[in-house]
């Protein structure tokens, strides 16, 4: 029996086996792939995701501007939590930064936060914090409602400091905006707006056209009298039509179902969505220019999807990863979406909120198409 399997392994499954070998190695592109997808995705969850939270960009309206305000700021960044990336001089500037993004938190000094402190006084400080990101916004609330105690602890432990002083408590009034209650799903739905529009035009793209060259009807497109950009205008419309139906379709169950209401000009989103989907299809149609066939196209797909949703600010706060997922992760259309995405629906922020994610959505966007149509115009002749 035991002669019998081996003679079966030997002249049945290994000519099968080495026969597979052989395709295997000669399918480069997908081999490549095979290879390159785990390394990747072993380094954006090994080194990419940081659950703990760092460098909250912060801006500050300090009107006391005395030495103790300022070691009130210096202790905040001491932290390593909050990062001041703005001096402004009103609290509406605030409000502004956080609006736009430019800023996720807020430091607000009263004029006599000092005065109370040399006269031995409760000293009130406020942070505005911005809840649009509720992962970040609640370790960010839990740093500020200890952080007035710990002010307070190291006046008491400074010895050459008037007595009054080191009687002096300190106390952090926090204020979470646009999303009070700290709602995952007011964070989650408008991000998940944009993995949808990812998701369902990229794939249907990419398997519409690598299944035309795998079943050889692109070889009969070919010999037709159209040209390349009726071609490519033709096969890209229908999926235009059906990404854009299925972001309203998300957007009216998102304020139906899930309760998260549109802050913003509707308008506005349509805009975006119509700018991301742009580049969404120049990356469908990038893909299946270079796929000989369905499996390599949805290989090819998993290194622009896994990114997209990891690197894209999506769950994971951007500011806490290293400097090189940073530079990937802004180089991704996904990302500014996303950022104008909660920034419409939760905060309410205009068209000149948003100058820059919208300026470099549409940048990527017209990048990523004109390299897919010069692609694709190269493997049509």
């Amino acid at each position: 029996m035991i002669q019998a399997f081996w003679q079966w392994v030997w002249h049945q499954v290994r000519p099968v086996a080495y026969k597979e070998v052989i395709h295997m190695f000669n399918d480069s592109s997908t081999l490549r792939i095979a290879i390159i997808l785990p390394l990747m995705q072993i380094t954006i969850f090994g080194f990419g995701i940081n659950m703990d939270v760092e460098d909250i960009p912060t801006a500050v309206y300090n009107e006391d501007r005395r030495p103790a305000a300022t070691r009130l700021i210096d202790g905040l960044e001491n932290t390593t939590y909050f990062k001041v990336v703005g001096d402004v001089y009103s609290k509406d500037a605030v409000l502004g930064m956080i609006r736009k993004g430019q800023a996720r938190a807020g430091l607000i000094i009263p004029p006599d936060y000092s005065d109370k402190i040399a006269q031995g006084q409760k000293a009130t400080f406020q942070v505005l914090i911005d809840g649009s990101e509720s992962n970040t916004a609640t370790q960010a609330l839990a740093v500020v409602n200890q952080f007035g105690g710990v002010i307070t602890q190291e006046q008491l432990s400074q010895t050459e400091i008037p007595a009054s002083v080191s009687r002096a408590q300190v106390e952090s009034v926090p204020y979470v905006l646009y999303n009070p209650d700290l709602k995952t799903t007011f964070m989650t739905i408008p991000g998940l707006l944009g993995i949808v529009l990812l998701n369902t035009t990229l794939f249907l793209t990419i398997f519409s056209l690598a299944r035309e060259r795998e079943q050889g009807t692109m070889a009969q497109l070919l010999v037709t009298p159209l040209r390349a950009s009726g071609l490519i205008v033709g096969k890209m419309l229908p999926y235009v039509v059906l990404g854009w139906l299925d972001f309203n379709l998300v957007l009216l169950a998102m304020v139906l179902f899930f309760k998260v209401p549109i802050q913003g000009s509707v308008l506005l989103l349509e805009f975006s969505a119509f700018l991301f989907l742009s580049s969404v299809l120049g990356l469908g149609l990038l893909i299946s220019a270079r796929s000989t066939n369905q499996m390599q196209a949805a290989q090819t797909s998993q290194l622009v999807v896994l990114p997209s949703i990891l690197l894209s600010g999506f769950v994971f706060s951007i500011e806490s990863m290293p400097k090189v997922m940073q530079a990937i992760s802004y180089c991704l259309p996904m990302t500014y979406f996303i950022k104008i995405l909660r920034a419409i629906i939760l905060k309410g922020a205009t068209f000149s909120d948003l100058l820059f994610p919208i300026g470099m959505l549409a940048l990527l966007g017209t990048i990523i198409l004109s390299a897919s149509i010069l692609s694709f115009r190269r493997q049509m002749s």
